[in-house]
């Protein structure tokens, strides 16, 4: 499967690995030269760009998104 269009949402203050880190970020744009990759500034930022993406990077996704 290739991703076009991913979404990043991880706010995680404590732990630095689930957390919106540029290294991360980095990282996981090398891997996917080709996608597009979002990164959400919180909960509501992200929620308005969901509907856009193909995929989500995520700590947790509720049920109702």
């Amino acid at each position: 499967m290739q991703i076009t269009n991913l979404l990043i949402n991880l706010q995680n203050k404590a732990v630095a690995a689930f957390s919106n880190n540029a290294c991360h970020i980095e990282h996981i744009q090398k891997a996917l030269p080709d996608c597009c990759i979002t990164v959400a500034e919180g909960k509501n930022d992200f929620l308005e760009k969901l509907p856009a993406a193909e995929c989500a990077l995520v700590w947790s996704f509720r049920p109702e998104w």
